[in-house]
């Protein structure tokens, strides 16, 4: 963690890999995280699939095959 546990306590922050904390929220709000994307893929210019919304079930498998 890049954040002692008793730095972030007083202010009620619970530190998270970065990695956790997108998973996370993925979890809260799909859509919103979707159309984020989109919008982010847009402004920077990167072409993206012809569909309006991703399929996030592919980075479930994709991320259960790099457990080891």
């Amino acid at each position: 963690m890049i954040f002692p546990e008793a730095t972030c306590e007083p202010y009620g922050v619970e530190p998270q890999h970065p990695d956790e904390f997108v998973e996370h929220l993925v979890e809260l709000d799909p859509a919103a995280i979707s159309q984020f994307l989109i919008r982010w893929l847009d402004a920077e210019g990167i072409r993206r699939p012809r569909r309006r919304t991703f399929d996030f079930s592919a980075i479930e498998e994709i991320a259960d095959h790099c457990d080891g």
